[in-house]
């Protein structure tokens, strides 16, 4: 017997975006801040960008549970992008990143926690 080659195609996924702003924990006096970020390699298609806000405050992406903030599109040959996300006043906001390209998405990344604090200085 002849062994046949191997003719399934593993499925193809994005690779998670990279956040480089915030950079690190963030405390803001305004209602919205522009996550940044970049891909691995220049979109191949127009190319989707989704901020979920971390709902249920558990630090861990749940698709179908956390909800969407904002989202935005990186076009074709681009590699960068900036979704202004708006924040819950006088709160921790913790939000999530995710690329969705066709039928290909990748895993949500963290971004580093965003504290909206409005308050006057006593």
């Amino acid at each position: 017997m002849e062994s046949l080659e191997d003719r399934i195609t593993p499925a193809v996924t994005l690779l998670p975006p990279m956040i480089f702003d915030p950079g690190t924990a963030v405390r803001v006096d305004q209602p919205s801040y522009s996550v940044r970020g970049t891909l691995s390699a220049a979109a191949t298609a127009n190319t989707n960008v989704y901020v979920y806000r971390d709902t249920n405050q558990n630090g861990v992406f749940d698709a179908g549970r956390d909800t969407l903030a904002a989202s935005g599109t990186i076009a074709k040959r681009s590699s960068s992008f900036a979704v202004a996300t708006p924040h819950t006043q006088n709160a921790n906001n913790q939000f999530f990143v995710q690329l969705k390209q066709g039928t290909n998405t990748s895993p949500a990344v963290k971004a580093p926690l965003i504290t909206e604090d409005s308050r006057a200085p006593k």
